[in-house]
């Protein structure tokens, strides 16, 4: 059967094996009876088949017209039936074979394909029914005839069905495609944008870049117009400052201070060259501070309330010219101390500290005259070597936020100190205050140095707080020296300090060492309820006027030997915790130790006592040493009756175990005895101390009745031992 469609022809398909030797080349099939002839392409087997199948049924058929046996019949029908079903099978089998050739051409040719499968089908139902009722085969046709055109109708359902399979299958593998189509032209989209996105962003950093560069450019021609600027301010400012007029030279100051704070707040600059700008500009300061003033000369008379007598030139008009320079010199501190250092304090100490924008400077008004107050300022870095104060150097209440430098100064006039604060060291060496210097108040963190400085008037350190060290050695005091309510943290050093007037030491605190070896005390030396926590050293001291230690309190020991008194020494109420050593000293007038206690050794030896010594309720817990000591006019006194009351006071003496080292009241040759007595306590060992004083138990605190005198020490006379 032939068709004239225009289907594209099957891709070739090779022969199934089984196909006869000249069907190796791929026939185009393009039409149904060429591909009925490439599927059931008869062979000799097929022909043989074909020919037994057709005298099967020959013969079946005069089987029947014969009347053979029945038995006979059968077995043909069986046998034809055999053969019919190899047949098919073996077409099946072979048509499966080239399922692919089916599959193409009805992928190719489906409308050919079904109209054939009808034609067939309505041939084979007709035709077959018709053969074999012909041959006897079968009785009625209908039946066979309906069943084989269902069989048709069911090859082209299934056939439909593949059809519609196929269908759906190109529409998913079109949507497929559109899909992958789709999702590639989003992609090349995506990347089209990309490319875009950053062709974008590099033109825009391009830009960015030029307009930086741009930027940068302006910056550096405007930081550049700028400090040059800054530096043509400065050279009139500097200028200025030469200017007579005093409102001149005050606007060149604020134009300067402003600079400073201009070249600190430069961000074109790093941080070491705004320092070295601004410090340029500090320097120039300073050395205005520094530059002589001629007027300065005469500060004493300007700042009297009248004008002097024999004033050579124009009172007046000086007054006017030193006042308003004080007033642009002050200028100058008065701006440094709103930009220094400022620190929250706490029970007098600092517990924070805040850097000034000026703190990292240097300031140095060395050798410069100072001749107007410097009342409640901060002062950062203070340099003021050998400097000179004309008129009264008024620090009243400032802070020296660091190192404070008056080495060498001079001080001609009064210098006001009263609750300064310096936060760092505080150097003072070699200064000479002429007139009144007043530090009382004052505090002192760090070190104070006043080694070698003279102080020709009054000298006033009353409650002033020395936390670290305070150094006085050699120094010299003309005048009355007050410490009165000093504390002194660390150790207080007066080694060779002179006190030509009254030293008063009066209630002062000494927490840690106090050193007054070889120290000089011309008048009253007052250390009245003073406290000594370590050791005090009064060692070669000399005291020519009197010396004051009553109720003072030595907690550590106390070393006054080979110290000269040459007036009264009262130590009456003193507290010694520790050793006592008084060897060697000399009492050229009385001598008061009543009510004194000796909490450990109180050491007496080669003492000197020219005139009374007192020693009545003085108590001694440890060993008491009086070996060598010489009593040139009378005995020591350690018993003493009061006229207006008639109330006798004795010493008392611990009752030393036999272990410990005994009292000791051998006196040297010349001296005047201590007349001995013999007391004794409840364990019946006797004991030789000052007749009339009391024997004690340090421990217990039983006390003896007084000492009685020794035998025979009636005939003695109180006269020096001989």
């Amino acid at each position: 059967m032939s068709s004239n469609d225009d289907s594209p022809a099957p891709q070739p398909h090779s022969v199934q094996p089984g196909l006869s030797a000249t069907s190796n080349k791929n026939p185009k099939i393009d039409t149904v009876d060429a591909l009925l002839r490439t599927i059931f392409r008869m062979g000799w087997t097929d022909w043989t088949l074909t020919a037994i199948l057709i005298s099967c049924l020959i013969n079946h058929y005069f089987f029947i017209i014969l009347n053979v046996a029945q038995p006979i019949i059968d077995f043909t029908r069986l046998i034809t039936a055999l053969i019919s079903v190899i047949f098919i099978a073996y077409k099946v089998v072979s048509g499966y074979k080239s399922k692919e050739l089916i599959t193409i051409f009805f992928k190719n040719h489906p409308l050919q394909l079904f109209v054939s499968i009808i034609a067939c089908g309505a041939t084979v139902s007709f035709f077959l029914p018709l053969i074999l009722n012909l041959f006897r085969f079968i009785g009625e046709t209908d039946k066979l005839t309906t069943a084989l055109l269902a069989s048709t109708g069911g090859v082209i359902a299934v056939f439909t069905l593949i059809k519609t399979h196929q269908k759906n299958q190109n529409d998913e593998q079109t949507l497929d495609l559109d899909r992958k189509k789709y999702n590639q032209q989003i992609k090349d989209r995506m990347e089209d944008l990309k490319l875009q996105e950053a062709e974008r962003l590099e033109q825009k950093e391009q830009f960015e870049k030029n307009l930086e560069a741009q930027s940068e450019k302006n910056k550096q021609d405007h930081t550049r117009q700028a400090h040059a600027e800054r530096r043509s301010r400065y050279t009139k400012a500097v200028e200025q400052l030469a200017n007579e007029k005093a409102t001149v030279r005050l606007g060149g100051i604020y134009t300067l201070v402003g600079l400073v704070d201009e070249w600190l707040a430069d961000d074109a600059l790093n941080p070491e060259e705004r320092q070295k700008e601004g410090q340029v500009i500090i320097n120039n300061l300073c050395s205005y501070i520094r530059s002589p003033f001629t007027l300065a000369l005469k500060a004493e008379m300007f700042e009297g309330g009248s004008e002097p007598d024999n004033y050579e030139g124009d009172f007046s008009k000086d007054q006017a010219a030193f006042r308003e320079e004080q007033d642009v010199r002050r200028t100058i501190f008065v701006e440094m101390s709103k930009r220094s250092s400022t620190f929250t304090m706490k029970k007098g100490e600092v517990i924070e500290t805040v850097p000034g924008i000026w703190s990292d400077f240097d300031f140095d008004f060395s050798r410069a005259p100072i001749f107007y107050p410097l009342i409640g300022l901060r002062i950062e870095k203070g340099n003021f070597y050998s400097a000179k104060f004309y008129s009264n150097a008024d620090f009243t209440g400032a802070k020296f936020t660091q190192t404070a430098h008056f080495s060498g100064a001079t001080f001609t006039q009064t210098a006001d100190f009263s609750w300064a604060f310096f936060t760092q060291d505080a150097d003072f060496v070699e200064a000479t205050f002429t007139q009144e210097a007043n530090f009382s108040g004052a505090t002192f963190p760090q070190d104070a140095d006043f080694s070698w400085a003279t102080f020709t008037q009054t000298a006033d350190f009353s409650g002033a707080a020395f936390t670290q060290d305070a150094n006085f050695s050699g120094a010299t005091f003309t005048q009355e020296a007050n410490f009165s309510g000093a504390k002194f943290t660390q150790d207080a050093d007066f080694v060779e300090a002179t006190f030509t007037q009254e030293a008063n030491f009066s209630g002062a605190k000494f927490t840690q060492e106090a050193n007054f070896i070889e120290a000089t005390f011309t008048q009253e030396a007052n250390f009245s309820g003073a406290k000594f926590t370590q050791e005090a050293n009064f060692s070669l001291a000399t005291f020519t006027q009197e010396a004051n230690f009553s109720l003072a309190k030595f907690t550590q020991e106390a070393n006054l030997s080979w110290a000269t008194f040459t007036q009264e020494a009262n130590f009456s109420g003193a507290t010694f915790t520790q050793d006592a050593n008084l060897s060697g000293a000399t009492f050229t007038q009385d001598a008061n130790f009543s009510g004194a206690t000796f909490t450990q050794d109180a050491d007496f030896s080669a003492a000197t006592f020219t005139q009374n010594a007192d020693f009545s309720k003085a108590t001694f817990a440890q060993t008491a040493n009086f070996n060598e000591a010489t009593f040139s006019v009378l005995s020591p006194e350690f018993v003493k009756t009061y006229e207006d009351s008639g109330k006798t006071v004795s010493a008392k003496f611990a009752a030393l175990a036999k272990n410990q080292e005994a009292h000791n009241f051998t006196v040297s040759k010349g001296s005047f005895p201590i007349p001995l007595g013999e007391a004794e306590l409840g364990d019946g060992v006797k004991h030789h101390i000052p007749v009339g004083t009391v024997l004690f138990n340090p421990s217990s605190g039983e006390t003896s009745k007084p000492a009685q005198p020794l035998e025979n020490s009636d005939a003695e006379e109180e006269k020096p031992a001989g």
